[in-house]
């Protein structure tokens, strides 16, 4: 009942000829398409059809009238430039006419897409740069992993507006961010905000948490940001409570006790052990299965990547009463951004406002948020396509 529906597969493959490159769309004769352009030695079709999907359904979700897209870019290390540089110049008058409007997946940088955002439709405001560190004294400040896209950081907005909708007051609540990245960040800002506590991080390169007796106090954003700016994914070596003086004495060679169980160098994966009410996923396709399912049971289980979880897992944890919030719910924010906005302030505000109102809506199904959100979705495509696609967003 989760995956069956709909009698048409209209699934098209578009393959590049300059690279060994492919562009999915979900919808073949949707006028306008969007999606993650991804770069790997390769890259399946299978998977970039799951996300095209997705994607699909994110714009159906928030009333926006376009096809859901996935690109694959296959190239080596030594490859890899010269391949994307062949694959914007093949796409750009895709782009231009509207076709194809691209965002960087894994692999693929905002600054790989640059050449292609003067003709992209969706205009300079979802391309804007958003800051973290709002301290411009800091040494920090300049960093490449100070600011993200509007668009990307609506992600954060909108999936932390879906949390509070789902549960209600954050205030006290614990929360544990995986696979964190520019996103998660925008989400850790908006739950500060709301009186809620970060107690655990994990990036690609470990895991880091509060030391016990000190999820009161949590990760600040500030620490987050400053953290993030200055090493990126391997943030989580230098994370301890507190601020990141107590970094400087790590690297002088007087680590605290207190350092040693914040958690530096744990492997990612152990976050899943982590105590916590609420868990933000956000490193890859099927992060969550059945088997990280049984390890865990939060109040709620917050998409911060597409297809963040699997059908068994989804099942599993709603039997546990956990609200699991689906990708297509809660990185629906970046629409916000788009056209002619009066300001970054306006577009976050209504990213909140109308995923809080999806989500309250959603709510009401007897089979839970993930079924209410597809149902409107599919409500929604059908008024304006004869039929549905084949198959809901859930990760393999």
């Amino acid at each position: 009942m989760l995956l069956l529906h709909g009698k048409i597969e209209a699934v098209a493959t578009h393959k590049l000829t300059s690279t060994n490159a492919f562009i999915i769309f979900d919808l073949e004769d949707a006028e306008t398409a969007s999606g993650l352009v991804r770069c790997a030695p390769k890259i399946l079709p299978s998977s970039a059809k799951e996300l095209a999907r997705s994607a699909t359904y994110t714009f159906a979700a928030h009333g926006c009238k376009r096809g859901g897209a996935s690109a694959g870019i296959n190239a080596k290390g030594s490859e890899r430039d010269e391949a994307v540089r062949a694959f914007t110049e093949e796409i750009a008058e895709m782009v231009a006419a509207g076709k194809f409007l691209p965002d960087a997946g894994r692999g693929v940088t905002e600054e790989d897409l640059q050449p292609l955002r003067a003709s992209d439709r969706r205009g300079d405001a979802h391309f804007s740069k958003h800051g973290f560190t709002e301290d411009t004294s800091s040494k920090y400040a300049s960093s490449k992993y100070n600011s993200t896209t509007l668009a990307t950081y609506l992600q954060g907005v909108s999936a932390v507006a879906a949390t509070e909708a789902a549960l209600g007051a954050l205030e006290g609540r614990t929360v544990a961010l995986e696979g964190f990245g520019p996103a998660g960040l925008a989400a850790a800002k908006e739950l500060e905000e709301r009186g809620a506590k970060v107690v655990a991080v994990a990036t690609a390169a470990g895991m880091s948490k509060v030391a016990a007796g000190m999820s009161q106090a949590g990760f600040s954003h500030a620490e987050l940001a400053e953290a993030f700016a200055a090493y990126g994914q391997e943030m989580v070596e230098h994370l301890e409570t507190g601020s990141m003086k107590k970094h400087s004495e790590a690297e002088q060679g007087s680590e605290t006790e207190q350092g040693r169980e914040a958690g530096q160098g744990r492997e990612a994966n152990s976050i899943w052990s982590v105590e916590a009410d609420i868990f933000f996923t956000g490193s890859k396709i099927g992060a969550v299965d059945h088997n990280v399912a049984e390890l865990f049971s939060p109040m709620a289980l917050v998409s911060l990547t597409p297809l963040a979880f699997t059908t068994k897992a989804l099942v599993a944890l709603q039997q546990k009463g956990t609200k699991v919030l689906p990708d297509f719910v809660c990185l629906g924010g970046s629409i916000y951004a788009e056209g002619e906005i009066p300001s970054a302030d306006k577009a976050i505000a209504t990213a909140r406002t109308n995923t809080a109102a999806l989500v309250e809506e959603a709510e009401g199904h007897p089979e839970g948020i993930f079924l209410g959100v597809c149902a409107i979705a599919e409500q929604f495509l059908l008024t304006w396509r004869d039929e549905l696609p084949f198959g809901r967003p859930l990760a393999p």
